[in-house]
C-alpha cells in the first residue's frame, strides 16, 4: 500500500510538472507585447587618415566578399588607424584580416587597441595599385561583429586634400557661398534667371547657383554623415556624403551627394616631371549631385485641400502610391520607409521605418536596404518584405529578407520570417523579384537568382520549392492573377524550349519548339502568354539586334492549351508587334536580301483579338506644383476625409514573450 501511495505522488508530481511545463509553452506562445523597434547598438568604426571618413558597416554574419560593394580605404605604408564607437559595447578584442580578390587569406592579426583608436599593422607586403579585402572582426560580450572595407595600397592620392575641397563646396551650399559655387562651377551653372522655377528634388552642375545653394530655405544638418570613397578612377576620386537635414524647421529629408574631384593639372604634370617623389597634391571638384527623400510622417497629409506634400522629394527615387481594399486604403512607400492611409477613418501611419527618430547615432538611418510591398487584403492588413541589410531590431546586422505582415486594426507589425543571405544588398536588390500577391493558402512566392522560395505567412516557414540555371529576374514574366510565372531558357537564336511555373500546384510545363525552330515569349494578355515561333535559319541581325522573322504565333494559358493561333499569309512574316487591350496588333513584313543583307519590309498590318479584355490599372500620379512664388514641390491631389481629424501612429513591433 505504501509503495502505492509512492507511485500514485510520483506520477501526480510527474504530471502537475508536465502539465505546468506545457501549459507555459503554450502561455508562452500566446502572450505577447507591442514595442517600438528597437534602436541601432552595434559598434560603429570608421577610417581616421588626417580627415576621418568611410564609415564601416558592422554585420553579425560573415558575407561573399567578392559580391559586396564595400567603401575603399586607402593604404600608405601598410599602416591603417580606424576610429570606434563602442555604442554602450563592451568590446573584448579585435582582429583582421586581408584576402586577395580570390578571396584567399593573406594576412591576419590581433589589432592594437588605444582608447577609440584601432592601429592596424599589415604583415603582407600590399602591391600597389591592387585592391584587398579587410575584413575587421570585433568580438562584444553578447555578440561578433565583421566589418567589411576594400582597400588599396595608393601613395598618390592625398584624402585630407581631395575631402576638404569636397567639404569646402558642400558647406558653401549650406551657408549660400554663392560666390564660392560659382568659381567651383567655373560657369557651367546656369543663371538663375533663365529658369522661371527652381526644383530641390535634384541637384547637379548643370543646375542654377540658387538651385545649387538651397534657395531661400534654411538647413539645419541634424547629422554628419561620413563622406565614403566609393572608387578611383587613375587620377579621379568619386565620393558619397549620406546626411539628415531639417529644412525649414519643419520638415525632416534623407540627402545623398555625390561628387567625383580630380587631381589638379598643375600636380599632374609636376608628378609627371619629378618621377618618384610624393607630391602634396590638390584636387578640383569636377562633378556634383544632390538628390533628396523627404522623411514621411503625419506632416505629408494635407486634408483641407485634398493634397500629400511630398516637397523636394525626388520621384524617380522609388516613390511609389497605391489603393487596395476597394481604394478605401493606401500605401505609400519609397526605398526605405512604408505608410498606410485610410480614407475612411482619416488615419495615417508609418509602418516601417528603421530610423526611430530617438537617437542622433547615424547607424538607424543607412540606406542599404529595400521596402517591397507583396500584398494587401480586404482588412487594410498589409504583407512586405525588406530586402538587404538590417539596420537595428531583432536582426540588427543581418543581411537577408524580412517577411512581415501589418495589421491596420492594431497598428503594429509582425515578422513572419527572416532568410539570411551573404550576397550583399546591391546583389540582393538586383537577383530578387516578389510575386505580389499572397494566396489563399496564405502562401506568397519570390524569386532569388535561379530559386524560387515560397513563404508560409502562417506557419511562419519558407523553403525552395524549384530551381533552374535559366530563371532569372530580368527573364520572367507574371500572368496578371499571380497563378504562374513563365520564362525563355535561351537567347532567342538558340531557344527550343518556354517554361511555365505554376505556383499553387507547384508544376513545371515545358513549351518545345520543333528542332529547326526558335520560340519566345511575345508577351501576356492577362493570364495567358503569347508566342512568336520563327525558323532558326531564317534568323538574322540587324543593327546589332537579333530578328527573327515569326511565321506563326500562338495564345496559351497556363496549363499549355492553345486558345489561338495566328498565320501571317505565304511568305510574309511578322515583322514587330503591340499589345492593346484585348489584341495584339502585327506588322507584316516580306523577307527581302539586298546583297546578303538581310531584312523585313513592312508591306501590311494586322491583329488577333483575344477574348478576354484585359483589365485597365488607374495608378496615383504624384505631379510638380507650385510650393512658393519661385520653388516647386511634388504633390498628389486626391479626395481625403474632411470629417474626422487626422490620426497617426507609429506602427509597434510584436514580440512574443519567452
Amino acid at each position: 500500500m505504501k509503495q502505492l501511495v509512492i507511485k500514485i505522488i510520483v506520477l501526480s508530481v510527474i504530471f502537475l510538472v508536465s502539465f505546468s511545463y506545457l501549459s507555459g509553452l503554450n502561455l508562452n506562445k500566446n502572450n505577447y507585447l507591442l514595442t517600438e523597434l528597437e534602436s541601432a547598438n552595434r559598434p560603429l568604426i570608421w577610417v581616421n587618415d588626417s580627415n576621418e571618413y568611410n564609415k564601416i558597416q558592422g554585420y553579425t554574419q560573415e558575407m561573399k566578399f567578392s559580391s559586396s560593394h564595400h567603401p575603399i580605404t586607402l593604404v600608405n605604408q601598410n599602416e591603417l588607424l580606424f576610429l570606434k564607437d563602442a555604442n554602450n559595447n563592451s568590446i573584448r578584442t579585435i582582429k583582421y584580416t586581408v584576402y586577395d580578390e580570390n578571396d584567399n587569406r593573406l594576412d591576419e592579426g590581433k589589432a592594437l587597441v588605444e582608447g577609440e583608436k584601432i592601429h592596424i599593422h599589415l604583415e603582407y607586403d600590399l602591391i600597389e595599385g591592387r585592391t584587398y579585402s579587410l575584413v575587421i572582426e570585433v568580438s562584444t560580450r553578447e555578440d561578433t561583429f565583421y566589418y567589411y572595407t576594400n582597400i588599396i595600397k595608393d601613395v598618390n592620392h592625398n584624402i585630407r586634400n581631395s575631402t576638404k575641397v569636397i567639404m569646402d563646396f558642400h558647406n558653401s551650399t549650406l551657408y549660400k557661398d554663392t560666390s564660392h559655387v560659382e568659381a567651383i562651377t567655373e560657369g557651367a551653372v546656369l543663371e538663375g534667371e533663365e529658369i522661371d522655377r527652381l526644383d530641390l528634388s535634384f541637384v547637379d552642375f548643370n543646375s542654377t547657383v540658387n538651385e545649387i545653394t538651397w534657395h531661400n530655405i534654411s538647413i539645419k544638418k541634424m547629422n554628419e554623415g561620413l563622406l565614403e570613397l566609393m572608387d578611383i578612377i587613375e587620377d579621379q576620386l568619386i565620393f558619397k556624403l549620406e546626411y539628415i537635414a531639417l529644412i525649414n524647421g519643419e520638415d525632416y529629408y534623407y540627402i545623398t551627394e555625390n561628387y567625383k574631384v580630380e587631381v589638379t593639372e598643375e600636380d599632374r604634370i609636376e608628378e609627371i616631371i619629378v618621377i618618384g617623389q610624393i607630391i602634396e597634391k590638390d584636387y578640383d571638384l569636377i562633378d556634383f549631385s544632390r538628390s533628396m527623400r523627404k522623411v514621411l510622417t503625419q506632416d505629408i497629409v494635407d486634408t483641407s485641400n485634398n493634397k500629400f506634400h511630398f516637397g523636394f522629394t525626388n520621384v524617380d527615387e522609388g516613390l511609389i502610391i497605391r489603393g487596395y481594399n476597394s481604394d478605401n486604403n493606401l500605401w505609400i512607400k519609397d526605398q526605405t520607409q512604408l505608410l498606410s492611409y485610410n480614407r475612411k477613418t482619416n488615419e495615417f501611419s508609418t509602418v516601417f521605418n528603421f530610423d526611430t527618430f530617438n537617437s542622433d547615432f547615424i547607424l538607424d538611418t543607412v540606406p542599404k536596404h529595400q521596402v517591397e510591398v507583396w500584398d494587401t487584403n480586404e482588412d487594410g492588413d498589409i504583407y512586405y518584405a525588406v530586402l538587404g541589410y538590417m539596420n537595428a531590431g531583432p536582426y540588427e546586422g543581418k543581411n537577408g529578407v524580412l517577411i512581415k505582415k501589418y495589421f491596420s486594426e492594431r497598428y503594429y507589425n509582425e515578422t513572419v520570417v527572416f532568410i539570411p543571405f551573404e550576397e550583399a544588398y546591391e546583389n540582393l536588390i538586383r537577383d530578387t523579384l516578389f510575386i505580389e500577391n499572397v494566396n489563399e493558402e496564405n502562401e506568397g512566392f519570390f524569386v532569388y537568382k535561379n530559386q524560387i522560395y515560397k513563404v508560409n505567412i502562417e506557419e511562419q516557414t519558407y523553403e525552395i520549392v524549384f530551381e533552374k540555371d535559366s530563371l532569372e529576374k530580368s527573364n520572367i514574366s507574371i500572368s496578371q492573377d499571380y497563378r504562374f510565372i513563365t520564362w525563355e531558357e535561351e537567347h532567342v537564336m538558340d531557344n527550343n524550349n518556354i517554361y511555365i511555373y505554376d505556383l499553387i500546384e507547384n508544376e513545371l510545363r515545358v513549351i518545345t519548339s520543333e528542332q529547326e525552330e526558335r520560340i519566345e515569349i511575345l508577351g501576356l494578355i492577362m493570364n495567358n502568354i503569347v508566342i512568336g515561333y520563327g525558323k532558326a535559319n531564317l534568323i538574322f541581325e540587324e543593327n546589332d539586334d537579333v530578328i527573327m522573322p515569326i511565321h506563326k504565333v500562338e495564345i496559351i494559358d497556363y496549363k499549355n492549351e492553345i486558345l489561338k493561333t495566328y498565320f501571317p499569309r505565304d511568305n510574309t512574316y511578322v515583322k514587330d508587334y503591340s499589345f492593346g487591350n484585348n489584341r495584339v496588333e502585327f506588322i507584316i513584313g516580306e523577307l527581302v536580301n539586298d546583297e546578303g543583307e538581310m531584312y523585313l519590309q513592312e508591306v501590311d498590318k494586322d491583329f488577333i483579338v483575344h477574348t478576354i479584355r484585359a483589365v485597365q490599372q488607374h495608378p496615383y500620379n504624384i505631379v510638380l506644383s507650385e510650393k512658393d512664388a519661385v520653388l516647386n514641390e511634388y504633390v498628389l491631389e486626391i479626395p481625403l476625409n474632411q470629417d474626422n481629424s487626422l490620426f497617426y501612429i507609429i506602427a509597434k513591433e510584436k514580440r512574443y514573450i519567452e
